[in-house]
């Protein structure tokens, strides 16, 4: 066998064994991908009990009026929150619960920046990246 036959045995070795490898790199990524489907459909399922709850809760009158007013426009099919939370739907309870919302909000990363310096200096440098 020359050295050519020898060089060319190897490279066909090196492809091989990369062929393998990117094989098996696409299957981990295959796998990791139904695992992330599993997962975000458990997600789904449980944040979906959750907001049925809030969505009775809101029905009810339980947390107060602008909410009642709201959830009755939703079911009736006159809005959704997506629409309140861009701020498409000026109705006096979606501009309302859009404000508390924001509010609470505010108040949860206020109180995640106090706890976490670290997450606060991140955020201060994102903010002073953007134009």
């Amino acid at each position: 066998m020359s050295a050519a036959d020898d060089a060319l045995a190897e490279l066909r070795s090196v492809v091989a064994r990369q062929q393998e490898s990117l094989r098996q790199l696409k299957d981990q990524a295959a796998a990791a991908r139904e695992q992330v489907a599993v997962e975000r459909e458990a997600f789904r399922r449980e944040t979906r009990g959750q907001r049925e709850e809030a969505a009775e809760e809101d029905r009810n009158g339980s947390n107060g009026r602008a909410r009642q007013e709201l959830q009755r426009r939703i079911d009736a099919g006159q809005t959704s929150m997506h629409q309140v939370m861009r701020g498409v739907d000026t109705h006096w309870s979606a501009v309302q619960v859009r404000a508390e919302v924001e509010q609470g909000v505010d108040a949860k990363v206020a109180r995640l920046r106090a706890e976490d310096p670290r997450l606060a200096a991140e955020m201060d440098q994102r903010a002073a990246r953007r134009p």
